[in-house]
């Protein structure tokens, strides 16, 4: 009996003609997507970072809350941008870092769902340089928290795991560590108060 991916790659359609089905129950195609917000913040709440090897859990819309937080806390780019960065993802699905350098096709596919999503929600075409650079330091905040060996011998840009540590010594700085559902509607939250 084939897999699921042996069948799509044998199926009459053209594979530009594949599609899934979002929470919301619509059908989401690769040649004419459309983006529901609540499916975004629902699917992003789903999925762990760091493929699930984290001390609990911790999912890709927590991760994109931080990124918004951080440079509200900094006062620098558009927390709006760094809320929606990884919104691709409530499509493709996280991928470790590590590995997307093994999946060249990945970004193309990735570039096809983006750059339509962030024309649909009025956001630069190509992730602004200061939203990369918090999405590192956002990386380096949780590795803290959530990771054994606290990303000792992670690789990162200069500054950036200096930054972080700034961030971790703030006695006012926490890490809420959301169930889905709470991360979902924070999500949504933050949507409201900051796109433009």
């Amino acid at each position: 009996m084939q897999t699921a991916a042996e069948l799509y790659s044998t199926h009459s359609a053209t594979k530009d003609d594949l599609s899934i089905e979002t929470a919301s129950g619509l059908e989401f195609r690769i040649n004419k997507p459309e983006f529901r917000i609540e499916d975004i913040a629902h699917a992003l709440s789903m999925q762990c970072r760091y493929t699930g090897h984290t001390r609990v859990f911790y999912s890709v819309a927590e991760h994109c809350l931080l990124v918004a937080d951080l440079m509200e806390r900094y006062g620098q780019g558009n927390p709006f941008e760094g809320l929606m960065h990884d919104a691709a993802e409530a499509y493709l699905s996280d991928i470790a870092a590590p590995w997307k350098v093994l999946l060249p096709d990945y970004k193309i596919l990735e570039k096809r769902i983006e750059t339509p999503l962030r024309q649909h929600f009025g956001l630069p075409i190509e992730m602004s340089p200061i939203v990369k650079e918090f999405d590192w330091v956002a990386l380096f905040v949780e590795a803290y928290f959530l990771i054994p060996s606290r990303a000792a011998k992670w690789v990162s840009p200069p500054g950036v795991k200096e930054r972080a540590l700034e961030v971790v010594e703030d006695e006012d700085f926490e890490l809420p560590l959301f169930e889905p559902h709470d991360a979902a509607l924070t999500f949504l939250e933050y949507f409201e108060r900051l796109r433009p």
